[in-house]
C-alpha cells in the first residue's frame, strides 16, 4: 500500500498514480487542504489510522509500505471563522500530521525532515561548495549596500531571487517571483531589500539550462534549450513548454556529483537546475527536493514516475 500525501491540485502526482494502477499496485491519496474537516486522524502508542472521508477510505498505518511525500496543503478552514481560532486550527493540526509522519516507519520518497533541511538554499550551496561543486558567485542579504557593493564587483552582471517563497498573493491575485538579472534601472529597489533577504548571484553565460531528476541511483537530464527566446534567457520557467527539451547525457563526473548531493541529504529523489556553459562546463544553480518532473517526462519520456515507483516498492 502506497500513501500519497499531496493537495488537490498536484497533477505530477496524475503521472504516478496512473503508474501505480497500471501496476496494480494498492494506493491512496490523501489531500491534506480535507484535514481536519474532511478527514480524521487518531493515533495510539499501538497505532493509528486516517478517515478520507471524501473518498470513503480508511487506511491503517499498520498497511503502508510506502510514502510518496508531495506537495502537502494547509486546512481550508470556513472564511467566516475568526483568524485566531483558524491559527489555532492550522497550528495544531499541522503539528499532528508531522507527529504521524514521524512515526510511519516505511519507505519515504522523500521523508519531510529531509525535505525541509535540503530545502535551505543556504545550507545546499554551502553543502555544494564543500563538495567541490561548481556554483555561481552568491552573496545573500538585507543590506542594501552589501547588495550594491556585490553589484559593482560583478560589474552589474547579477541576477535576484528569493530564498523560499517562489509564489505570492495579494488579495485574489496570486503570482509567481521569478529569477531576475538586477538592471541599472532596479537598483533604486536595493533599499527595499531591508524587507526581506534576497540570493543574490553573478549570472553564468548560459548555452542551455540543464533539469536533472535523480532518483535512487539514477538520473535523469534533460536539456531546455532556454536562450532561443528573450523572455526565458534568464529564467525558462518564464514559458517552458515552449522551449525545445531534449534528454541530455552528462559528463560522469557531473552525475556522480548530482547523485552524491542528493544521495548526502538521504533523499530518494531531487531535481537540481544546471546551467551549461560555452565552455561545456556545468555550474549548479539549486536543488529542489520536491521539485516537479511531470512535463520533463510527458516531453521527453524519461520513466520517472515508473522509476520512482520501483524505489517506493523496494
Amino acid at each position: 500500500m502506497i500513501l500519497i500525501i499531496t493537495n488537490r491540485n498536484d497533477y505530477t502526482v496524475d503521472f504516478l498514480i496512473l503508474g501505480l494502477r497500471k501496476r496494480g499496485i494498492p494506493h491512496v491519496r490523501f489531500n491534506t487542504e480535507d484535514f481536519p474537516l474532511h478527514a480524521s486522524g487518531s493515533w495510539a502508542p499501538t497505532g493509528g489510522s486516517i478517515n478520507l472521508e471524501k473518498s470513503g477510505r480508511k487506511i491503517t498505518f499498520s498497511e503502508i509500505d510506502g510514502v510518496y511525500y508531495r506537495r502537502p496543503a494547509r486546512p481550508i478552514i470556513p472564511k467566516d471563522m475568526d483568524s485566531d481560532t483558524t491559527d489555532f486550527i492550522v497550528r495544531e493540526s499541522g503539528e499532528f500530521l508531522s507527529g504521524l509522519w514521524r512515526y510511519l516507519d516505511c519507505r519515504w520518497v522523500n521523508h519531510p525532515d529531509q525535505i525541509r533541511l535540503a530545502e535551505s538554499k543556504i545550507e545546499q550551496l554551502s553543502r555544494m561548495r564543500k563538495m567541490g561543486i561548481e556554483i555561481p558567485e552568491t552573496m545573500i542579504t538585507n543590506d542594501s549596500q552589501v547588495a550594491r557593493k556585490f553589484y559593482e564587483k560583478n560589474r552589474g552582471d547579477i541576477v535576484a531571487k528569493t530564498l523560499r517563497a517562489s509564489q505570492s498573493r495579494s488579495e485574489d491575485k496570486s503570482w509567481i517571483i521569478y529569477t531576475n538579472h538586477v538592471s541599472e534601472e532596479s537598483l533604486e529597489l536595493l533599499d527595499t531589500v531591508k524587507l526581506s533577504p534576497v540570493i543574490f548571484q553573478s549570472r553564468v553565460q548560459k548555452v542551455s539550462d540543464i533539469r536533472v531528476n535523480v532518483v535512487g541511483t539514477k538520473v535523469f537530464a534533460t536539456e531546455i534549450f532556454s536562450q532561443e527566446m528573450e523572455a526565458t534567457r534568464v529564467d525558462w520557467r518564464r514559458d517552458t513548454l515552449s522551449l525545445k527539451h531534449e534528454i541530455h547525457t552528462l559528463p560522469a563526473r557531473i552525475e556522480d556529483q548530482c547523485r552524491n548531493l542528493v544521495g548526502s541529504y538521504g533523499l530518494v529523489f531531487g531535481a537540481l537546475d544546471l546551467v551549461r556553459t560555452k565552455e561545456s562546463d556545468y555550474v549548479f544553480l539549486e536543488l529542489n527536493p520536491n521539485g516537479q518532473w511531470a512535463w520533463i517526462e510527458a516531453l521527453t519520456g524519461q520513466p520517472i514516475s515508473n522509476t520512482l515507483i520501483d524505489e517506493l516498492t523496494s
